[in-house]
């Protein structure tokens, strides 16, 4: 058992108590690479020991304790144990992939070695979200909107980014990238979505389908048109009926 739930950074001791594996190709007798969301430092790309973890315990969605001592520049993932409390239910297909999709952003959207605290609370609370919402949707459009403000790239969902007025439910508006949304008679989003987005009310289904479609532009944009593997998986699974 870990003694102490901390990480040694440097000859600091630091509190980080619990991180979740993003991504890990780590094996028993051998180790291997992990990336980590963790609550004080954000992502981070370590090597784990042989011994670092038990078989079986380096999977994602999983709340962890880490032990990770740093050499010189390098750290390294010493010794993981499992985190408090069971770990939500995702064995069903869709909500795994869904949670993938989650991991996959955050791999390819967050720097390393930069705090994120509030996603990672955000992170945490979406997967105990999706083990238990029938609709996976509400969640993901959440999690999306909450990752580009956390990374300071969401733009204002109230206000008119040219006139500086604020956004009209009755008025419709188009969307430039890094600058926001202004008014536009035949834009292609209401204001009233755009007002429901800015308050996370996504309990009209016409507002999931605006903002899933404005925000897969927005993370497309961003991801550099990088495909993830994760929707290719949830496009086949919706085509069979999964």
């Amino acid at each position: 058992m870990i003694s102490e739930r901390c990480i040694v950074w440097g000859s600091m001791i630091s509190d980080w108590p619990y991180v979740y594996v993003l991504s890990s190709d780590w094996r028993p007798g051998l180790g291997g690479q992990v990336d980590l969301l963790t609550e004080n430092r954000g992502r981070l790309r370590l090597w784990a020991n042989a011994k670092a973890a038990e078989p079986g315990l380096l999977q994602p969605f999983q709340k962890l304790a880490a032990y990770i001592a740093v050499r010189g520049e390098s750290a390294y993932l010493n010794q993981i144990e499992p985190g408090p409390g069971p770990s939500p239910d995702l064995r069903q297909g869709r909500a795994w992939v869904t949670a993938y999709y989650l991991n996959e952003l955050l791999l390819n959207l967050i720097p390393q070695d930069e705090p994120c605290p509030a996603l990672f609370q955000t992170y945490q609370t979406s997967l105990e979200m999706l083990a238990k919402m029938p609709s996976p949707e509400p969640v993901l459009r959440h999690f999306e909107l909450e990752l580009l403000s956390e990374l300071g790239l969401l733009t204002a969902l109230d206000q008119d980014c040219y006139s500086g007025q604020p956004i009209q439910a009755q008025l419709n508006y188009d969307f430039a990238h890094e600058s926001g949304f202004y008014h536009q008679p035949e834009g292609k989003i209401p204001g009233w979505a755009l007002l429901n987005m800015h308050d996370r009310n996504f309990n009209e289904p016409a507002t999931l389908g605006y903002a899933k479609r404005w925000l897969r532009q927005c993370l497309d944009f961003y991801l550099g048109g990088k495909p993830l593997r994760s929707r290719q998986v949830m496009a086949q699974l919706l085509k069979t009926g999964t």
